[in-house]
């Protein structure tokens, strides 16, 4: 297992995909091996996420993701043939782990029969993210020199691939028909507490495993603890913050959030709180729920908390993937006890789509608004418009980073020229 990893050299790679040609790696599968992983984006980087998995009789990914800081967009694909492809693994639904889907399609590297597969929440959250990514990447295919690398068709195509399922442990035969009969690849997803539906993935093949751990969490308010993984011969783990000794304590952070947030909008100061529309802004929505009726009742009527993007389409799929494993027993105990189906709401949330105002009323009302909207980055959806919007009205705005703000993006530029302690 130790020559298990190829690696693709270190060019620099530009908006337009790395197709064809030769890679400059050898696969060596034999009975001391009988995997070989290639990581295609995702190593010595954040972003684009993407490794192929090499067996004696096929060809598998495990996430296929998009770059959304600097470097190259999408994953580096040199050498795959079309229809090579048997099947692909997600980890979970962000944008850098999925959002090359659709280009997988287009250039048809996937075979006639090739399954996605991965969790329930996993299938219902991409969806969403995949719609949207598709407008950002029609938005930016207009600039001059960037061709538009996928349309909607490849989309609802590999949509159509999806094959969801729970944490459990399967044959591949068990999803794909016509796989090869000498193929004994077996996998595993596991909670990695990162996300609603997230998971680690163990493939086996021949008495030898690897694990993937996709991103990991185990800080949330609302999702179970971490599986614990089987023990693997080869594991590729998440080191986004792997030079970061400790962390605040979550708690400790949510409540910083909570009290910046409620200080600034009781004093007529609006708070603009970008963020991931799938997942972060569920658990800011949760954490609101959970804490605004410690608040004096004059203070909780001047609260709207508006939540935008694809945080609105996101919280109902949280909504409904709550009850069972995927969620914290704390969620399911409460949906229990109280009857109410709609963990991730309440009385002072609203969402800008249900909202009778415009978002030009809304910034124009006497209430002071606390906005949840997407990119976490601010480097599309909603928030630049809110952020333009409130240093245009307001002489003073409450702006809280509450995650990852990635080299070359808005909110890595905010992050280093304002904030001396970002709360991530």
């Amino acid at each position: 297992m130790s020559d298990i990893v190829q690696e693709l050299s270190d060019e620099e790679n530009e908006y337009i995909p790395r197709i064809g040609g030769e890679a400059e790696f050898d696969f060596s599968v034999n009975d001391e091996s009988p995997f070989v992983v290639v990581p295609r984006g995702g190593a010595k980087e954040i972003g684009r996420s993407c490794y192929q998995v090499e067996t004696r009789t096929g060809t598998y990914l495990v996430d296929a993701g998009l770059n959304q800081g600097d470097g190259g967009l999408f994953p580096d694909l040199r050498g795959l043939d079309e229809g090579q492809i048997d099947a692909v693994f997600l980890t979970h639904a962000h944008i850098d782990h999925i959002g090359s889907l659709p280009l997988l399609e287009s250039h048809n590297f996937l075979s006639d029969q090739a399954p996605v597969i991965t969790t329930r929440p996993t299938a219902a959250l991409a969806d969403t993210l995949l719609r949207d990514s598709l407008k950002i990447h029609r938005r930016v295919t207009q600039k001059p020199g960037r061709e538009q690398q996928y349309t909607e068709t490849d989309l609802r195509k590999v949509i159509d691939r999806f094959r969801p399922c729970g944490y459990q442990a399967a044959d591949l035969s068990d999803h794909i028909a016509h796989i090869d009969d000498t193929e004994t690849l077996h996998f595993e997803f596991g909670n990695a507490a990162h996300l609603l539906g997230s998971a680690w993935l163990a493939l086996t093949v021949d008495g030898s495993r690897v694990v993937f751990s996709g991103d990991i969490g185990g800080r949330s308010n609302h999702l179970p603890d971490i599986d614990e993984p089987p023990q693997a011969d080869g594991l590729f783990l998440e080191s986004t913050y792997g030079d970061t000794h400790s962390h605040t304590n979550a708690s400790d952070t949510r409540t910083n959030i909570f009290n910046e947030a409620i200080e600034a909008a009781t004093n007529g100061k609006p708070v603009l709180i970008p963020c991931f529309g799938v997942g972060r802004s569920q658990e800011l929505l949760y954490m609101f729920k959970n804490r605004i009726h410690t608040l004096p009742e004059e203070d909780q009527s001047q609260l709207n908390i508006v939540y935008d993007g694809m945080a609105q389409r996101a919280t109902n799929t949280y909504n409904e993937h709550c009850r069972g494993e995927f969620a914290a027993e704390s969620i399911r105990n409460y949906i229990v006890n109280s009857g109410d189906q709609q963990p991730f709401l309440f009385d002072q949330a609203s969402s800008a789509r249900r909202m009778p105002l415009s978002r030009e009323e809304l910034l124009e009302a006497d209430e002071t608004p606390i906005i949840i909207a997407p990119s976490g980055m601010l480097s599309g959806g909603f928030s630049p418009t809110y952020l333009l919007e409130f240093t245009q009205r307001y002489d003073e705005v409450r702006i809280i980073l509450c995650g990852y703000q990635a080299e070359g993006t808005p909110g890595r530029r905010l992050e280093d020229q304002y904030f001396t302690k970002p709360l991530s």
